[in-house]
Protein backbone atom coordinates (compact mmCIF):
# COMPACT_ATOMS: atom_id res chain seq x y z
CA UNK A 1 0.00 0.00 0.00
CA UNK A 2 1.46 3.34 -1.10
CA UNK A 3 0.02 5.39 1.73
CA UNK A 4 3.36 7.19 2.10
CA UNK A 5 2.96 8.85 -1.33
CA UNK A 6 1.49 12.29 -1.78
CA UNK A 7 -1.48 12.98 -4.03
CA UNK A 8 0.77 14.44 -6.74
CA UNK A 9 3.09 11.45 -6.61
CA UNK A 10 0.13 9.10 -6.89
CA UNK A 11 -1.28 11.04 -9.87
CA UNK A 12 2.11 10.82 -11.58
CA UNK A 13 2.23 7.09 -10.90
CA UNK A 14 -1.28 6.75 -12.35
CA UNK A 15 -0.22 8.48 -15.57
CA UNK A 16 2.83 6.25 -15.89
CA UNK A 17 0.73 3.13 -15.38
CA UNK A 18 -1.88 4.32 -17.85
CA UNK A 19 0.78 4.79 -20.51
CA UNK A 20 2.97 1.76 -19.82
CA UNK A 21 0.91 -0.96 -18.15
CA UNK A 22 0.01 -3.68 -20.63
CA UNK A 23 -1.68 -6.46 -18.66
CA UNK A 24 -3.80 -6.80 -15.53
CA UNK A 25 -1.49 -7.81 -12.61
CA UNK A 26 -4.13 -10.25 -11.35
CA UNK A 27 -4.88 -12.09 -14.60
CA UNK A 28 -3.49 -12.36 -18.18
CA UNK A 29 -6.08 -9.92 -19.56
CA UNK A 30 -4.69 -7.16 -21.79
CA UNK A 31 -5.48 -3.56 -20.81
CA UNK A 32 -4.32 -1.75 -23.93
CA UNK A 33 -7.04 0.29 -25.59
CA UNK A 34 -9.74 -0.89 -23.11
CA UNK A 35 -10.58 2.27 -21.20
CA UNK A 36 -14.04 0.99 -20.23
CA UNK A 37 -12.75 -2.44 -19.25
CA UNK A 38 -10.13 -1.36 -16.70
CA UNK A 39 -9.97 0.71 -13.53
CA UNK A 40 -7.26 2.21 -11.31
CA UNK A 41 -6.81 0.81 -7.78
CA UNK A 42 -5.99 3.69 -5.38
CA UNK A 43 -4.23 1.33 -2.95
CA UNK A 44 -1.76 -0.71 -5.03
CA UNK A 45 -1.64 1.99 -7.79
CA UNK A 46 -2.19 -0.45 -10.65
CA UNK A 47 -4.68 -0.62 -13.47
CA UNK A 48 -6.64 -3.87 -13.26
CA UNK A 49 -9.44 -5.32 -15.35
CA UNK A 50 -12.95 -4.65 -14.09
CA UNK A 51 -13.32 -8.31 -13.19
CA UNK A 52 -10.92 -7.76 -10.27
CA UNK A 53 -12.34 -4.43 -9.05
CA UNK A 54 -14.52 -5.63 -6.13
CA UNK A 55 -15.73 -2.50 -4.37
CA UNK A 56 -15.00 1.09 -3.37
CA UNK A 57 -13.28 2.40 -0.24
CA UNK A 58 -12.44 5.74 1.31
CA UNK A 59 -9.42 7.38 -0.32
CA UNK A 60 -6.53 7.42 2.23
CA UNK A 61 -5.11 10.64 0.72
CA UNK A 62 -8.24 12.68 0.00
CA UNK A 63 -10.98 13.17 2.59
CA UNK A 64 -14.62 12.71 1.55
CA UNK A 65 -13.58 10.87 -1.62
CA UNK A 66 -14.23 7.26 -2.57
CA UNK A 67 -11.85 5.28 -4.79
CA UNK A 68 -11.89 1.86 -6.40
CA UNK A 69 -9.97 -1.06 -4.91
CA UNK A 70 -8.86 -4.35 -6.46
CA UNK A 71 -9.61 -7.76 -5.01
CA UNK A 72 -6.05 -8.34 -3.72
CA UNK A 73 -5.91 -5.02 -1.82
CA UNK A 74 -9.42 -5.59 -0.42
CA UNK A 75 -8.36 -9.04 0.85
CA UNK A 76 -5.23 -7.55 2.44
CA UNK A 77 -7.23 -4.83 4.24
CA UNK A 78 -9.71 -7.40 5.57
CA UNK A 79 -6.82 -9.60 6.71
CA UNK A 80 -5.22 -6.69 8.59
CA UNK A 81 -8.53 -5.93 10.33
CA UNK A 82 -8.94 -9.54 11.41
CA UNK A 83 -5.38 -9.72 12.76
CA UNK A 84 -5.93 -6.46 14.68
CA UNK A 85 -9.08 -7.89 16.33
CA UNK A 86 -7.24 -11.12 17.15
CA UNK A 87 -4.35 -9.25 18.80
CA UNK A 88 -6.79 -7.13 20.80
CA UNK A 89 -8.61 -10.26 22.04
CA UNK A 90 -5.31 -11.89 22.97
CA UNK A 91 -4.30 -8.80 24.98
CA UNK A 92 -7.65 -8.88 26.80
CA UNK A 93 -7.09 -12.53 27.72
CA UNK A 94 -3.61 -11.69 29.03
CA UNK A 95 -5.08 -8.91 31.19
CA UNK A 96 -7.71 -11.31 32.56
CA UNK A 97 -5.04 -13.89 33.32
CA UNK A 98 -3.01 -11.28 35.16
CA UNK A 99 -6.08 -10.24 37.18
CA UNK A 100 -6.75 -13.88 38.12
CA UNK A 101 -3.13 -14.22 39.28
CA UNK A 102 -3.38 -11.06 41.38
CA UNK A 103 -6.63 -12.26 42.97
CA UNK A 104 -5.03 -15.59 43.76
CA UNK A 105 -2.08 -13.87 45.40
CA UNK A 106 -4.44 -11.76 47.49
CA UNK A 107 -6.35 -14.86 48.58
CA UNK A 108 -3.11 -16.59 49.57
CA UNK A 109 -2.04 -13.52 51.53
CA UNK A 110 -5.37 -13.43 53.39
CA UNK A 111 -5.10 -17.12 54.11
CA UNK A 112 -1.64 -16.66 55.61
CA UNK A 113 -2.99 -13.86 57.82
CA UNK A 114 -5.77 -16.14 59.04
CA UNK A 115 -3.28 -18.89 59.84
CA UNK A 116 -1.19 -16.41 61.79
CA UNK A 117 -4.25 -15.27 63.75
CA UNK A 118 -5.18 -18.88 64.47
CA UNK A 119 -1.71 -19.59 65.86
CA UNK A 120 -1.95 -16.51 68.09
CA UNK A 121 -5.35 -17.65 69.40
CA UNK A 122 -4.09 -21.17 70.11
CA UNK A 123 -1.10 -19.77 71.99
CA UNK A 124 -3.35 -17.55 74.12
CA UNK A 125 -5.67 -20.49 74.92
CA UNK A 126 -2.74 -22.69 75.98
CA UNK A 127 -1.40 -19.90 78.12
CA UNK A 128 -4.77 -19.36 79.82
CA UNK A 129 -5.13 -23.08 80.46
CA UNK A 130 -1.71 -23.27 82.06
CA UNK A 131 -2.48 -20.30 84.25
CA UNK A 132 -5.78 -21.87 85.24
CA UNK A 133 -4.10 -25.15 86.17
CA UNK A 134 -1.54 -23.25 88.21
CA UNK A 135 -4.24 -21.34 90.09
CA UNK A 136 -6.24 -24.51 90.71
CA UNK A 137 -3.26 -26.24 92.25
CA UNK A 138 -2.63 -23.22 94.42
CA UNK A 139 -6.27 -23.27 95.58
CA UNK A 140 -6.05 -26.93 96.53
CA UNK A 141 -2.87 -26.30 98.46
CA UNK A 142 -4.44 -23.39 100.34
CA UNK A 143 -7.46 -25.53 101.26
CA UNK A 144 -5.22 -28.14 102.80
CA UNK A 145 -3.13 -25.59 104.66
CA UNK A 146 -5.95 -23.40 106.02
CA UNK A 147 -9.25 -25.03 106.92
CA UNK A 148 -10.40 -21.86 108.65
CA UNK A 149 -10.39 -20.15 105.32
CA UNK A 150 -12.43 -22.91 103.69
CA UNK A 151 -15.48 -20.77 103.00
CA UNK A 152 -13.45 -18.03 101.46
CA UNK A 153 -11.49 -20.51 99.42
CA UNK A 154 -14.72 -22.18 98.33
CA UNK A 155 -15.99 -18.87 97.00
CA UNK A 156 -12.74 -18.28 95.22
CA UNK A 157 -13.00 -21.78 93.84
CA UNK A 158 -16.47 -21.00 92.49
CA UNK A 159 -15.11 -17.89 90.85
CA UNK A 160 -12.29 -19.85 89.33
CA UNK A 161 -14.77 -22.48 88.13
CA UNK A 162 -16.77 -19.75 86.47
CA UNK A 163 -13.60 -18.48 84.77
CA UNK A 164 -12.83 -22.01 83.67
CA UNK A 165 -16.30 -22.34 82.18
CA UNK A 166 -15.82 -19.09 80.28
CA UNK A 167 -12.45 -20.26 79.06
CA UNK A 168 -14.02 -23.49 77.87
CA UNK A 169 -16.68 -21.48 76.02
CA UNK A 170 -13.96 -19.31 74.55
CA UNK A 171 -12.11 -22.41 73.45
CA UNK A 172 -15.24 -23.84 71.85
CA UNK A 173 -15.87 -20.52 70.11
CA UNK A 174 -12.31 -20.53 68.82
CA UNK A 175 -12.75 -24.06 67.57
CA UNK A 176 -15.87 -22.98 65.71
CA UNK A 177 -13.95 -20.03 64.27
CA UNK A 178 -11.22 -22.46 63.23
CA UNK A 179 -13.83 -24.62 61.49
CA UNK A 180 -15.22 -21.59 59.67
CA UNK A 181 -11.70 -20.59 58.62
CA UNK A 182 -11.13 -24.12 57.33
CA UNK A 183 -14.36 -23.97 55.31
CA UNK A 184 -13.33 -20.60 53.90
CA UNK A 185 -9.95 -22.04 52.97
CA UNK A 186 -11.61 -24.94 51.14
CA UNK A 187 -13.87 -22.50 49.30
CA UNK A 188 -10.86 -20.39 48.27
CA UNK A 189 -9.08 -23.51 47.04
CA UNK A 190 -12.17 -24.48 45.01
CA UNK A 191 -12.29 -20.97 43.52
CA UNK A 192 -8.60 -21.27 42.64
CA UNK A 193 -9.23 -24.59 40.87
CA UNK A 194 -12.17 -23.09 38.98
CA UNK A 195 -9.99 -20.16 37.85
CA UNK A 196 -7.30 -22.55 36.66
CA UNK A 197 -9.94 -24.62 34.81
CA UNK A 198 -11.30 -21.50 33.09
CA UNK A 199 -7.78 -20.48 32.11
CA UNK A 200 -7.14 -23.95 30.66
CA UNK A 201 -10.42 -23.79 28.71
CA UNK A 202 -9.36 -20.45 27.23
CA UNK A 203 -5.99 -21.93 26.21
CA UNK A 204 -7.77 -24.94 24.67
CA UNK A 205 -10.07 -22.64 22.68
CA UNK A 206 -7.06 -20.67 21.40
CA UNK A 207 -5.38 -23.95 20.37
CA UNK A 208 -8.54 -25.13 18.53
CA UNK A 209 -8.83 -21.81 16.69
CA UNK A 210 -5.15 -22.05 15.70
CA UNK A 211 -5.60 -25.61 14.40
CA UNK A 212 -8.72 -24.64 12.40
CA UNK A 213 -6.83 -21.66 11.00
CA UNK A 214 -4.00 -23.93 9.81
CA UNK A 215 -6.44 -26.37 8.17
CA UNK A 216 -8.34 -23.61 6.39
CA UNK A 217 -5.08 -22.01 5.23
CA UNK A 218 -4.01 -25.32 3.70
CA UNK A 219 -7.40 -25.73 1.97
CA UNK A 220 -7.24 -22.21 0.52
CA UNK A 221 -3.69 -22.85 -0.73
CA UNK A 222 -4.84 -26.08 -2.40
CA UNK A 223 -7.85 -24.36 -4.03
CA UNK A 224 -5.61 -21.50 -5.22
CA UNK A 225 -3.18 -24.01 -6.73
CA UNK A 226 -6.06 -25.78 -8.53
CA UNK A 227 -7.29 -22.45 -9.92
CA UNK A 228 -3.83 -21.59 -11.22
CA UNK A 229 -3.53 -25.04 -12.84
CA UNK A 230 -6.95 -24.54 -14.53
CA UNK A 231 -5.90 -21.09 -15.79
CA UNK A 232 -2.65 -22.46 -17.19
CA UNK A 233 -4.51 -25.35 -18.86
CA UNK A 234 -7.06 -23.00 -20.46
CA UNK A 235 -4.32 -20.69 -21.68
CA UNK A 236 -2.45 -23.64 -23.15
CA UNK A 237 -5.58 -24.86 -25.00
CA UNK A 238 -6.32 -21.38 -26.26
CA UNK A 239 -2.74 -20.88 -27.54
CA UNK A 240 -2.81 -24.30 -29.21
CA UNK A 241 -6.09 -23.44 -30.93
CA UNK A 242 -4.96 -20.00 -32.14
CA UNK A 243 -1.69 -21.43 -33.54
CA UNK A 244 -3.29 -24.48 -35.22
CA UNK A 245 -3.44 -25.17 -39.03
CA UNK A 246 -6.97 -23.78 -39.30
CA UNK A 247 -5.53 -20.33 -39.99
CA UNK A 248 -5.17 -17.12 -38.05
CA UNK A 249 -8.20 -16.03 -36.04
CA UNK A 250 -9.11 -12.36 -36.19
CA UNK A 251 -10.47 -11.23 -32.82
CA UNK A 252 -11.75 -7.74 -32.16
CA UNK A 253 -11.95 -6.12 -28.74
CA UNK A 254 -15.57 -7.24 -28.18
CA UNK A 255 -14.78 -10.89 -29.01
CA UNK A 256 -11.67 -10.78 -26.82
CA UNK A 257 -13.75 -9.78 -23.85
CA UNK A 258 -16.27 -12.56 -24.63
CA UNK A 259 -13.67 -15.36 -24.79
CA UNK A 260 -11.78 -14.07 -21.78
CA UNK A 261 -11.42 -17.04 -19.36
CA UNK A 262 -14.00 -16.95 -16.64
CA UNK A 263 -13.18 -17.82 -13.01
CA UNK A 264 -13.30 -21.56 -12.37
CA UNK A 265 -15.50 -23.23 -9.76
CA UNK A 266 -12.57 -23.39 -7.30
CA UNK A 267 -11.90 -19.65 -7.86
CA UNK A 268 -15.57 -18.88 -7.05
CA UNK A 269 -15.29 -20.93 -3.87
CA UNK A 270 -12.23 -18.91 -2.81
CA UNK A 271 -14.09 -15.64 -3.57
CA UNK A 272 -17.02 -16.81 -1.47
CA UNK A 273 -14.66 -17.60 1.43
CA UNK A 274 -12.97 -14.21 1.07
CA UNK A 275 -16.25 -12.26 1.06
CA UNK A 276 -17.82 -14.22 3.91
CA UNK A 277 -17.79 -12.46 7.29
CA UNK A 278 -17.93 -15.83 9.05
CA UNK A 279 -14.93 -17.09 7.11
CA UNK A 280 -12.78 -14.18 8.18
CA UNK A 281 -13.38 -14.79 11.92
CA UNK A 282 -10.55 -17.28 11.93
CA UNK A 283 -9.17 -17.53 8.25
CA UNK A 284 -5.64 -16.39 7.65
CA UNK A 285 -5.33 -14.59 4.30
CA UNK A 286 -2.93 -16.17 1.80
CA UNK A 287 -1.86 -13.59 -0.80
CA UNK A 288 -2.21 -14.78 -4.40
CA UNK A 289 0.88 -15.70 -6.35
CA UNK A 290 0.13 -13.17 -9.06
CA UNK A 291 2.78 -10.64 -9.99
CA UNK A 292 2.77 -7.64 -7.67
CA UNK A 293 4.19 -4.20 -8.44
CA UNK A 294 7.41 -3.31 -6.78
CA UNK A 295 7.19 -0.59 -4.17
CA UNK A 296 9.27 2.50 -4.71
Amino acid sequence: MFYSLTKDQRDMRKKEKKANQVNCPLCPASLQGLLKQKAFCIFCLNYVCKTHIVKKRKDPLIEDKIGKICRECEDLILYQKIMSKHQKKEQELQVQDKEFSNNLNNVNSQFQDLLSQEQTIKYQIDKDQKEHEKKDQQIKLNIKEAEDRQNQLNQESLKLSEQYRKLVEIKQGKEKEKQLLQEQLEKLQNDEQEIQLQNQQIQDQIKIVSENNSKLTLQIAQLSNNVQNDEREKKSIFNAYTTSNFGTIQIDSKQASEIMPRPSKQKKEIDQHVRSDDAFCCYKFIPSKSKKPKKK
